[in-house]
């Protein structure tokens, strides 16, 4: 007989919180706590050269200020470093994918396409995200 599916939980640094509760999550409760999770994330500079495979320290996206949005093979590289932060410290999110482009009106800004698959009860459901990323480190705008 099949094991039932563990409900999803809270990102661990929502549960570590102080207001954290680690209960499970509907939904909707689910897509806004990834969403949360996707923008600290984001928001994040590592530095230097990140260990393989990601650990603690290595939280967040490499600065990618040298980087241009303008070059495709930039946005590939910002786009693969992105999925592997996200396969490691944003656990509800299966499968990720990310696809970045250049801003339509700021080219120190890139926007971010991210998709994957949320655990909700048995079910796999889509989700994505539309992010815009400043060269400066210091505006993620989340847009679901």
């Amino acid at each position: 007989m099949a094991r039932p599916a563990a409900p999803a939980r809270l990102p661990l640094l929502e549960r570590l919180a102080p207001d954290g509760h680690g209960r499970p999550l509907d939904e909707a409760g689910l897509r806004a706590a990834v969403g949360r999770e996707l923008s600290r994330l984001l928001n994040q500079r590592r530095a230097g050269a990140a260990a393989v495979p990601l650990g603690v320290i290595d939280y967040g996206i490499p600065d990618w200020t040298g980087l241009s949005a303008a070059s495709h093979d930039d946005r590939q590289q910002l786009a693969r470093s992105i999925v592997q932060a996200v396969q490691v410290f944003v656990s509800p999110l299966l499968e990720p994918r990310a696809e970045v482009s250049p801003h339509p009106a700021d080219g120190q800004c890139v926007l971010v396409a991210l998709s994957g698959r949320l655990r909700v009860g048995g079910a796999l459901v889509p989700a994505a995200w539309r992010i815009g990323l400043a060269s400066n480190g210091t505006t993620v705008m989340a847009v679901d």
